[in-house]
């Protein structure tokens, strides 16, 4: 495959979710700390953009699913989609791959402006009313569990506006949600003159029957992973280092989060309510205890939902979940992947892989730029100080040295080099050699002697010959470096920013 080609690739999602956090930040393009997106591991000829379901009515796990499957290399981009794993019992396919775990507690929140005497999950059936989202959805099945078969209890909304219909639809009503920002800001933000707070009724990722359950997981299919294991390997490391930022509260992750969300005003409870509730896992392997909690999930569910009392699985049941295991997680070839994908993101954070963490990168960019800082102002202390003029030109030589590191240092942070990087060192080099050229033609004719480099002059021509060269240098590239930062921006906020 050449090395110019340009692959997209496509990681489908339902909606856009706050509990994506991992792929937000393995997305995560921040070139002040050189976090690349996929944490650069990603080769540089897959252009990789994670992107909700285009239409309301695709936004369910079982729509995502379908897109999926349904897709072909050579006529669609789709190479990914996050869901519920029980997708897969509903229509299994032997080329589905279940590629990494993403969130692996059932993460969803009973939320009220009154909790009542609610301890166990049973007691939500009190409510009057209960706010899911649309058939298909993980949402949807908790809400009839729940209602045990009565859908006048149901009330069906747009995914990601059940926070907004509680707060006005008052106290009869619950909302279940995995909205955890909504849900931070409507509990712990300032709350409106004479209405009740609202609290959460029940963690049900806390409960016996939602915890330690595969709840979202990042699927693809056979034929990408045969076809172009590099993706597959890169997106998998990616995640894999963005699991372990979340877990080691890693300052990336929030600004992160404040980026991909604007109403991020809550982020901190948001983030403990999640690390109390072991929402996302410490690793992307697919545990098969984890699967074996989701499929009791999803069948015994079903049986609630239609009224029919179930507590264990079929033998049937149990040799299909067995199977579909076998087929989308142990596969050989993908297994290998995740494995490595594992291996790597620890020993980076450990400090002995092949790549910085996003910490280490952050560390390395900033001292790199410091120490490159400290050389040229020594190095041009030292020739101002010791050159033989008169004091006057000394001061201008050493005014021009600070003007130039300040111009240059502001000048790359305006186009939005990336630090270290080669674009960003060629930068300094023509930034360098048009400030010499400037200063020659303008301060030497007026303070004798006050040359940039002491002792070392030049003629007119030549200094407008290299101002004309190295100028034009920091000039165009600089604009295109710039164009091509504003259009990754783009491309990332058209699917990162939320409302």
């Amino acid at each position: 495959m050449p090395a110019t080609a340009n692959i997209e690739v496509k990681i489908l999602l339902m909606n856009r979710h706050f509990l994506y956090l991992p792929l937000y930040v393995a997305q995560f393009d921040h070139p002040k700390s050189s976090k690349l997106p996929f944490f650069g591991k990603v080769p540089p000829h897959y252009s990789v953009e994670v992107t909700p379901a285009q239409r309301e009515s695709d936004r369910t796990d079982k729509a995502v699913f379908d897109e999926l499957m349904d897709a072909r290399l050579g006529s669609s981009s789709i190479m990914f989609a996050v869901c519920d794993p029980t997708v897969l019992l509903a229509r299994p396919d032997k080329n589905a791959r279940m590629a990494a775990s993403l969130i692996t507690s059932s993460a969803f929140w009973a939320v009220n402006h009154d909790a009542k005497d609610v301890r166990l999950v049973s007691d939500l059936s009190s409510f009057n009313q209960i706010l899911c989202y649309e058939r298909g959805t993980t949402s949807n099945l908790i809400a009839r569990r729940i209602a045990k078969g009565s859908k006048d209890k149901l009330r069906v909304v747009q995914s990601t506006d059940e926070i907004q219909q509680l707060d006005k639809l008052g106290e009869g009503t619950l909302a279940i949600s995995p909205e955890l920002l909504n849900i931070a800001n409507l509990v712990f933000g300032p709350p409106r003159p004479g209405v009740k707070r609202a609290e959460i009724v029940l963690e049900l990722c806390t409960t016996k029957e939602f915890s330690n359950v595969l709840t979202t997981a990042l699927f693809t299919r056979a034929e990408v992973v045969e076809k172009h294991p590099e993706l597959v390997s890169g997106v998998l490391a990616a995640l894999q280092s963005a699991l372990l930022a979340i877990h080691a509260g890693h300052p990336l992750v929030k600004e992160c989060a404040r980026y991909n969300f604007t109403d991020a005003f809550c982020l901190d409870e948001a983030l403990a309510i999640a690390n109390s509730g072991n929402v996302f896992p410490e690793t992307i392997h697919v545990r098969r205890d984890r699967w074996q909690r989701a499929c009791e999930f999803y069948y015994i569910s079903q049986a609630i939902a239609v009224k029919r009392e179930k507590s264990t699985l079929t033998k049937a049941e149990e040799l299909q979940a067995e199977k579909l295991y076998g087929q989308a997680v142990l596969d050989r070839e993908l297994l290998s992947l995740v494995t490595k994908a594992i291996t790597r993101g620890f020993l980076e954070a450990l400090g002995g892989g092949d790549a910085a963490s996003a910490a280490g990168a952050w560390r390395t960019s900033r001292r790199v730029v410091w120490a490159f800082g400290l050389v040229a102002a020594g190095f041009g202390a030292r020739h101002v100080l010791a050159a033989a003029v008169a004091p006057d030109a000394k001061i201008a030589m050493g005014v021009s040295w600070a003007l130039m590191l300040v111009a240059g240092w502001w000048s790359g942070e305006l186009v939005g080099y990336r630090k270290p990087s080669r674009g960003h060192a060629a930068h300094w080099v023509s930034f360098v050699l048009m400030w010499w050229a400037l200063h020659e033609l303008v301060v030497p004719p007026t303070l004798p002697n006050a040359h940039f480099l002491p002792g070392l002059s030049l003629d007119g021509a030549l200094a407008g010959g290299i101002l004309t060269l190295a100028g034009g240098w920091v000039i165009a590239v600089g604009l295109f470096v710039r164009d091509q930062v504003s259009k990754e921006g783009r491309k990332t906020s058209s699917a990162g920013h939320e409302r």
